[in-house]
Protein backbone atom coordinates (compact mmCIF):
# COMPACT_ATOMS: atom_id res chain seq x y z
CA UNK A 1 0.00 0.00 0.00
CA UNK A 2 1.58 3.60 -1.25
CA UNK A 3 1.97 6.69 1.30
CA UNK A 4 -0.53 9.33 0.28
CA UNK A 5 1.18 12.54 0.42
CA UNK A 6 0.51 16.36 -0.27
CA UNK A 7 3.55 18.66 -0.98
CA UNK A 8 2.59 21.92 -0.41
CA UNK A 9 5.21 23.23 -2.08
CA UNK A 10 3.59 21.68 -5.55
CA UNK A 11 0.27 22.85 -4.63
CA UNK A 12 1.81 26.35 -4.10
CA UNK A 13 3.10 26.32 -7.39
CA UNK A 14 0.01 25.39 -9.26
CA UNK A 15 -2.14 28.16 -7.00
CA UNK A 16 0.94 30.85 -8.50
CA UNK A 17 0.45 29.63 -11.91
CA UNK A 18 -3.12 29.39 -12.01
CA UNK A 19 -3.68 32.73 -9.88
CA UNK A 20 -1.61 34.22 -13.52
CA UNK A 21 -4.40 33.40 -15.62
CA UNK A 22 -7.15 35.29 -15.59
CA UNK A 23 -5.01 38.33 -15.68
CA UNK A 24 -3.56 36.79 -18.94
CA UNK A 25 -6.73 36.37 -20.36
CA UNK A 26 -8.19 39.45 -19.56
CA UNK A 27 -4.94 41.18 -21.10
CA UNK A 28 -6.29 38.95 -24.48
CA UNK A 29 -9.46 40.27 -24.11
CA UNK A 30 -8.11 43.86 -24.51
CA UNK A 31 -6.04 43.36 -26.99
CA UNK A 32 -9.03 41.76 -28.99
CA UNK A 33 -11.32 44.60 -27.92
CA UNK A 34 -8.70 47.11 -29.36
CA UNK A 35 -8.84 45.82 -33.17
CA UNK A 36 -11.17 47.53 -35.20
CA UNK A 37 -13.50 45.23 -37.01
CA UNK A 38 -12.74 47.38 -40.03
CA UNK A 39 -9.75 46.37 -40.96
CA UNK A 40 -10.70 43.13 -42.71
CA UNK A 41 -12.84 45.18 -45.42
CA UNK A 42 -16.20 43.87 -45.74
CA UNK A 43 -19.17 43.92 -43.88
CA UNK A 44 -20.01 40.04 -43.03
CA UNK A 45 -16.01 39.96 -42.38
CA UNK A 46 -16.55 43.14 -39.87
CA UNK A 47 -19.48 41.23 -38.06
CA UNK A 48 -17.57 38.16 -37.75
CA UNK A 49 -14.94 39.48 -36.29
CA UNK A 50 -16.97 41.42 -33.78
CA UNK A 51 -19.02 38.64 -32.94
CA UNK A 52 -16.11 36.47 -32.68
CA UNK A 53 -14.48 38.93 -30.02
CA UNK A 54 -17.89 38.83 -28.06
CA UNK A 55 -17.54 35.18 -28.01
CA UNK A 56 -14.03 35.29 -26.97
CA UNK A 57 -14.49 37.66 -24.21
CA UNK A 58 -17.14 35.48 -22.59
CA UNK A 59 -15.21 32.71 -22.90
CA UNK A 60 -12.19 33.89 -21.17
CA UNK A 61 -14.38 35.45 -18.51
CA UNK A 62 -15.46 32.05 -17.59
CA UNK A 63 -12.50 30.53 -17.52
CA UNK A 64 -11.03 32.95 -15.35
CA UNK A 65 -13.95 32.59 -12.87
CA UNK A 66 -13.85 28.59 -13.41
CA UNK A 67 -9.53 28.98 -12.69
CA UNK A 68 -10.23 31.48 -9.18
CA UNK A 69 -12.41 28.23 -7.85
CA UNK A 70 -10.02 26.04 -8.80
CA UNK A 71 -7.13 28.05 -6.89
CA UNK A 72 -9.74 28.62 -3.68
CA UNK A 73 -10.38 24.70 -3.74
CA UNK A 74 -7.04 23.89 -4.23
CA UNK A 75 -6.69 25.96 -0.99
CA UNK A 76 -8.90 24.33 0.97
CA UNK A 77 -7.45 21.10 0.10
CA UNK A 78 -3.88 22.00 1.36
CA UNK A 79 -5.32 23.78 4.80
CA UNK A 80 -7.54 19.99 5.05
CA UNK A 81 -4.53 18.27 4.35
CA UNK A 82 -2.20 20.39 6.71
CA UNK A 83 -5.18 19.43 9.71
CA UNK A 84 -4.83 15.66 8.85
CA UNK A 85 -1.21 16.00 8.69
CA UNK A 86 -1.04 17.32 12.04
CA UNK A 87 -3.96 15.79 12.96
CA UNK A 88 -2.16 12.35 12.46
CA UNK A 89 1.49 13.21 13.65
CA UNK A 90 -0.15 14.00 17.17
CA UNK A 91 -1.97 10.40 16.93
CA UNK A 92 1.10 8.88 16.29
CA UNK A 93 3.24 10.78 19.49
CA UNK A 94 3.64 8.16 22.23
CA UNK A 95 1.15 10.20 24.62
CA UNK A 96 -1.47 9.62 21.90
CA UNK A 97 -1.42 13.15 21.49
CA UNK A 98 -2.25 14.43 24.83
CA UNK A 99 0.60 16.02 25.55
CA UNK A 100 0.63 14.79 29.25
CA UNK A 101 2.18 11.68 28.85
CA UNK A 102 -0.80 9.77 30.55
CA UNK A 103 0.00 6.68 28.03
CA UNK A 104 -0.92 3.35 28.90
CA UNK A 105 2.55 2.49 30.21
CA UNK A 106 2.02 5.26 32.31
CA UNK A 107 -0.25 3.67 34.22
CA UNK A 108 1.54 0.92 35.90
Amino acid sequence: MGDLYVRSDVLDGLQSRWWTVPAQLSGACTSLRRIDGAVVGASPLINAMDDFAEGWQHGISQIGERTERAVQALTQIGKAFDECDTALGEACRPDGGSGAGGGADDAA
